[in-house]
């Protein structure tokens, strides 16, 4: 026999959905939703599709138990659509009709169960049994629980809210009521009980009619019915008979409400004590008139035209004396516009006036022409007006409000100025300087001919390009600053400055602009000339430029005075102690040599020596103060030096010495500069001996030659140098003996030595030739050292 569901497991799984059904209501995860929504996906549908309905259907009690089990889900399916639609509380309150479905089918699972069980060919193994039903019912006994419990919660809440609603219900100060679909009062609140001193125990049917004033009465209860029946919403107000002496103002209304299934269950509606609110409406309605005519007395006072239209014919209703003074006409009010103002026939304004009121769109017009029949006369008017609908409650056209001013004075006036500024501009056309204007705001609106034939502009490339187009680059922000500064102060413009000519060349030019005002000093425009200054400034500036080339050459001569003062007096310096020493020497050894006829042949010996080195000092001095005198500024001699070529040359010279101390010699890609080939020479052969000279003899000495270009501004700032300029910076770096950095400025004083000669040879002369060479080539030279650790020494020369 087909294995069977254990009856057993089979409520159990019954119990599984209904749990699952209560998490998909309660927002609880669902593992798998076709479980509760299918009748043939859940495990019990399974088991009645595959084997109960074939091992079964002669059991009457099997056939109803599909129906019941399928009617189950159809219901399940419908809440939870409800609940994802956000019905949560109309869905959650449907598990009342599963819970009752639920208990049929748990009945039915028993009655089959009894059926099969009392027949004993029914009564078989059956393998198909699930593991552990007792545990599976405990499960669901413990989560079923649990969702009691929050159900529970959710009910408290609900009834909380409740009682929140009718504590509101009862404090209202408004009459809350609810009929049923017949029309009898199932609710009222305690708020209509408190304004007619009736009881709950009062039967309202027929009974509240009789609280409302008889003249009232009928009306209220004529819309009452016809509403009810239309089942439309209705509005009414009515006054209810004095209670207490008071006579309440009251505004019903109503509308109807459908039951849970859409049908028509009655009508749901409040009845609001507005007394006060009419009495303050009736107090606003006094002020609006009051408001009315301080208006009316504001219209009749203004100096301004101003009348009021009504109806399509327009109607005056209103006209104030400004209009009065303007048509000539006292006796319009309840005539038509056409009535009262024929000779407008044919000008335009009925027209537009029947348009504004059809439109209902505002018009305006600036200085329309209107031709008027006066007492002397026909007189040509215009104004600046606006025609505005005036609308009434329902939306529609009532009449029209006219607003305007007479501005035939202005219209006269700019045509006057119109004339005015035409003949200025013919006269300026015939002008050779360029005469231009601007507004108040300093936008230029007018160039005569003169502009147009210099910059080979038409007026529109010269509008799209704009004025600034034909300024020299160099001056645009100056003239654009300048003028800002005019516009802004009222200040006179006046700027010299460059105007691009149509063959691209450039002349000068000196542009003047005034402001011009109105009788009450306001800037009203601006009138400017430019002209043409580029011949005399070009004779100015040569007669400067000479001037300048002159000063230049006195500073320099000048220079190279004060030069020679230090020079001087750097000799006199060494006639009266550098050289004076070894002369001093020789004549103290050759007295002796002569007053002392005993002297040994070694003696002897050392004293010619001591002569010989002193005089060979002394003869080192000479040269070495010629070569530094003879060093001068040659502006002839400058020519295109190789530096790289220049230092490999003198790394050749000085091979010797350089092997003898063990010297490495690096240099970077030196530039190419223009200068005094010889004092190049000099430079860097100082330089290069100065480091050979000033070694240790423990270590090995390196020399570095590097360059690169630098901005003035780069360049320390106490020898201020031309910031914008471009500089050589030329570096020479040795890992020598260094020096004190206090003594980094004194170094290149003439014959100034930081060492005792006998320790290091040398007369002191070589950096101080090295520090004219670059002064006479316009540079910087400066060095810093630190002793034991070497020195470097920095060149700037001009690009």
């Amino acid at each position: 026999m087909a294995a069977k569901l254990d009856f057993q497991q089979a409520k159990a799984k019954h119990l599984q959905f209904k749990s699952r059904l209560r998490d998909i209501l309660y927002g609880e995860v669902s593992e798998n939703e076709s479980h509760v929504l299918s009748q043939y996906e859940c495990p019990v549908g399974k088991w009645i599709y595959s084997e109960a309905l074939a091992n079964y259907h002669h059991i009457p009690q099997m056939l109803e138990l599909e129906r019941v089990h399928a009617g189950l889900h159809t219901v399940a399916h419908t809440l939870v659509d409800k609940y994802k639609a956000g019905q949560e509380e109309e869905a959650r309150e449907g598990l009342v009709e599963i819970e009752a479905i639920a208990g049929n089918l748990m009945l039915l699972f028993d009655e089959l169960e009894l059926k099969v069980a009392s027949d004993p060919q029914e009564v078989a193994e059956k393998p198909g049994q699930l593991i552990d039903t007792q545990q599976l019912l405990n499960e669901l006994l413990q989560k079923n629980q649990a969702l009691d419990r929050k159900i529970s919660n959710h009910a408290n809440e609900i009834r909380a809210q409740s009682d929140f609603y009718n504590k509101l219900l009862t404090v209202s100060p408004v009459v809350l009521w609810l009929t049923d679909k017949e029309g009898r009062f199932i609710f009222v609140n305690e708020t209509f009980f408190k304004w007619t001193g009736l009881t709950r125990q009062n039967n309202l049917e027929g009974k509240w009619i009789e609280y409302i004033r008889p003249e009232d009465a009928e009306v209220v209860l004529a819309v009452y019915r016809e509403q009810f029946e239309k089942r439309k919403k209705f509005e009414i107000q009515y006054k209810m008979v004095p209670v207490n002496g008071f006579v309440r103002d009251c505004l019903a209304t109503g509308q109807p409400y459908n039951d849970k299934d859409g049908g028509f269950a009655g009508y749901t509606g409040s009845i609001m004590d507005v007394t006060e609110r009419i009495a303050a409406e009736a107090i606003i309605e006094k002020q609006r008139n009051s408001e009315r005519q301080l208006l009316h007395s504001f219209f009749m006072q203004a100096p301004a035209v101003l009348c009021i239209m009504r109806g399509p014919e327009h109607t005056f209703e209103l006209a104030n004396p400004g209009f009065q003074e303007l048509s000539g006409r006292t006796d319009v009010i309840g005539k038509t516009v056409r009535e009262a103002l024929p000779e407008l026939k044919g000008q335009g304004f009925f027209e537009l006036l029947d348009n504004v009121f059809t439109s209902q769109e505002a018009y305006r017009g600036n200085e329309m022409p209107m031709m008027l029949h006066l007492e002397t006369g026909d007189e040509q008017r215009y104004l600046n007006f606006i025609y505005q609908p005036i609308l009434n409650g329902q939306g529609e056209t009532d009449g029209i409000l006219i607003f305007g001013y007479d501005v035939t004075n202005i219209h006269n006036a700019r045509v006057s100025l119109e004339e005015n500024e035409k003949r200025f501009r013919s006269m300026a056309d015939f002008m050779p300087q360029f005469v231009w204007t601007a507004d108040k705001q300093g936008n230029l609106n007018y160039y005569n001919r003169s502009v147009y034939n210099y910059s080979g502009h038409d007026t529109r490339s010269l509008e799209e390009a704009g004025w600034l187009s034909i300024v020299h680059p160099d001056e645009r922000d100056e003239h654009l600053q300048l003028w800002t500064n005019s516009i802004t102060s009222g200040n006179e413009f006046s700027f010299e400055h460059r105007f691009k000519k149509h063959d691209g060349q450039y002349r000068w030019q000196f542009s003047r602009a005034v402001p011009l005002r109105d009788d009450e000093g306001r800037i009203q425009s601006w009138v400017g000339i430019s002209s043409d200054v580029h011949d005399h400034k070009m004779s100015t500036n040569l007669l400067e430029k000479m001037v300048d080339e002159r000063t230049a050459l006195l500073k320099l001569a000048n220079y190279d005075l004060e030069r020679s003062n230090e020079d001087l007096a750097q000799f006199a310096y060494v006639a009266s102690h550098d050289l004076q020493e070894p002369l001093r020497k020789i004549m103290t050894f050759v007295d002796r040599m002569k007053n002392d006829p005993m002297l040994s042949p070694d003696i002897f010996s050392s004293y010619l020596d001591k002569i010989d080195n002193s005089a060979g000092r002394m003869s080192e001095l000479i040269k070495d103060i010629l070569e530094f005198s003879s060093t001068g500024r040659d502006k002839n001699k400058l020519a295109e030096v190789d530096l790289n070529k220049l230092v490999k040359d003198i790394q050749n010279d000085l091979e010797i010495p350089i092997q003898k101390r063990k010297a490495v010699i690096t240099t970077g890609q030196l530039p190419i500069i223009r200068a005094i080939a010889s004092q190049m020479q000099q430079l860097f052969n100082n330089l290069i001996n100065n480091a050979l000279k000033f070694t240790d003899p423990l270590r090995r000495q390196q020399i570095t030659i590097s360059a690169t270009i630098v901005k003035g501004l780069d360049i320390p700032a106490r020898f201020r140098a031309d910031a914008q300029a471009n500089y050589h910076k030329l570096t020479v770096a040795d890992t020598g003996i260094g020096f004190d950095p206090a003594y980094a400025d004194l170094i290149f004083t003439i014959f100034q030595r930081l060492h005792q000669k006998d320790s290091y040879e040398g007369t002191g002369i070589g950096l101080a030739l090295c520090k004219k060479v670059v002064d006479n080539h316009q540079g910087f030279i400066y060095a810093e050292g630190e002793e034991n650790k070497g020195a470097k020494f920095y060149i700037y020369l001009l690009v």
